[in-house]
């Protein structure tokens, strides 16, 4: 399994589980089919290193699209209400682009 550094993130930890969902107006059979797909993209991911393109690429959509966070009330509340459930320190995303932008591949 690849090894990812940065931050807050000790060398050869586990990755965290995620979730990932998708939606489409599809005929009966090809739920099936999408179900398949998704699960050997996990399963390359699990296999395969994150090439220094992929994550540079990862790095900047992240940083990139930081703004739309907080670009209504409702998200700005969303996000703090996270904030304090996860017990995140105040200066979270004061510091979070440096982090993002800190994080890289071990060999």
């Amino acid at each position: 399994m690849p090894d990812y550094s940065g931050p807050g993130a000790a060398a050869g930890a586990p990755l965290q589980r995620v979730v990932l969902s998708s939606h489409a107006l599809t005929d009966a059979s090809a739920p099936a089919l999408a179900a398949l797909i998704a699960l050997e993209e996990v399963r390359r991911i699990q296999r395969e290193l994150v090439s220094e393109e992929e994550l540079a690429v990862a790095k900047s959509s992240l940083i990139e699209t930081f703004p739309r966070r907080f670009e209504s009330a409702s998200q700005i509340a969303s996000v703090f209400s996270t904030d304090a459930f996860f017990d995140r320190s105040h200066d979270y995303w004061q510091l979070w682009r440096s982090e993002v932008e800190a994080v890289t591949l071990l060999r």
